[in-house]
């Protein structure tokens, strides 16, 4: 197993002995790689502004490993190599793995302070309920939360699953506003582009919508779907232009919308989705057109920085509403951008989270708190 590291000597320091300076270490257990969406938004994007406060850094992705008996093996020998890396640093930050209780039992003891970090529903919420799978990622999140001495949740129905709100934030998904530019004003006349931004594993929900796009042409309303996804979008009846993601023109692609929608279903695994597509769309001054569900809401006050649809019917008159006025899509793309520059930029973001582990390493724990 090999850590990445990112170091400085730069920063404030928190003591100063023999007029040295003494910086805390931090050591993060990342979900995965800059390749994985969560690890980039919610720890390698602060890595810059934690080294500027004063913070060594040190980053483990997990190990590679094979399937069936040998990845028990090759994990437990990764736990072992993971508390030796993690032994006299002074916060250990968790993003969202499940180790083994025993592992997270041994963190405290070999360990500093321990940070647990989730903006999924990571204790079992896309599994059956009476499910194994479901009731071991349940009793992993439980010692997570138990070790943990500040949990930072994504959004304020994963905090409340935490059942530990004295030590328990919430801590959004933060955009970074130095990449998301605000569009040229919208042009009446031409087709008007329905934007949708996400992993392939999503496209369900956004097929839900399809039927609505397909109305709204036979309608004659002019949309066209841009889809921006790691593989293509099929769907008949519907004019469909396909982006495959990249970090580097993610940005630019988001640009070419009129609008950016994001519908989801109605269940406990997407009620612990943080909405970050919709803090895409919203950076980039389009409006966001969300299913009225979780996170959506705590982002979203409807028909004021975007909109929130609870039925068919609804979606299609949003969209058709949209689609016929420039000027409306230009005032809630504004508002949207504002609400994202007041609570949701990485700097403001940023900011809180070391606040949060200024008062952790000055032994004044996790001040639990409800929101941005």
């Amino acid at each position: 197993m090999c850590g990445e590291v990112s170091g400085s000597d730069r920063g404030n320091g928190r003591n100063a002995i023999g007029g040295g300076l003494i910086m805390p270490q931090m050591t993060f257990l990342t979900f995965g790689g800059r390749a994985v969406a969560s690890t980039r938004l919610r720890v390698l994007q602060f890595l810059p502004l934690l080294e500027e406060a004063g913070y060594q850094v040190e980053v483990y992705p997990p190990a590679r490993s094979s399937r069936g008996v040998a990845r028990i093996t090759e994990r437990r020998r990764e736990e072992k190599e993971l508390l030796r890396a993690v032994a006299g640093t002074d916060i250990v930050f968790v993003q969202k793995r499940l180790f083994r209780s025993k592992f997270f039992a041994r963190l405290r003891e070999v360990g500093g302070r321990v940070v647990f970090d989730f903006d999924d529903a990571v204790y079992g919420g896309r599994h059956p309920r009476l499910s194994p799978t479901r009731a071991r990622a349940a009793l992993r999140f439980t010692a997570a939360v138990r070790a943990a001495d500040l949990v930072i949740a994504g959004n304020s129905w994963l905090a409340a699953s935490a059942h530990a709100p004295e030590k328990t934030v919430v801590l959004p998904t933060a955009v970074d506003l130095a990449r998301y530019r605000l569009p040229p004003p919208s042009s009446s006349g031409g087709e008007v582009v329905v934007g949708w931004i996400g992993s392939s594993v999503n496209f369900r929900y956004l097929a839900d919508v399809v039927p609505v796009l397909r109305r709204l042409r036979s309608e004659g309303v002019p949309l066209r779907l841009v889809v921006i996804a790691d593989r293509p979008f099929r769907a008949g009846g519907v004019e469909i232009v396909n982006r495959r993601w990249s970090e580097i023109s993610e940005v630019r692609d988001i640009l070419e919308m009129d609008m950016g929608i994001m519908p989801l279903a109605t269940d406990d695994w997407t009620r612990g989705k943080c909405a970050y597509k919709a803090l895409q769309y919203m950076a980039c001054g389009i409006p966001a057109v969300c299913t009225d569900f979780g996170a959506a809401r705590d982002i979203i006050e409807s028909g004021r920085n975007g909109f929130l649809c609870r039925t068919q019917e609804e979606w299609g008159q949003v969209l058709r509403m949209l689609a016929a006025d420039p000027g409306l899509r230009e005032r809630i793309g504004r508002e949207g951008r504002r609400t994202v520059e007041e609570y949701f930029s990485r700097d403001v973001v940023g900011r809180r989270l070391v606040r949060l582990l200024d008062d952790l390493t000055a032994g004044r724990g996790g001040q639990g708190s409800g929101g941005p």
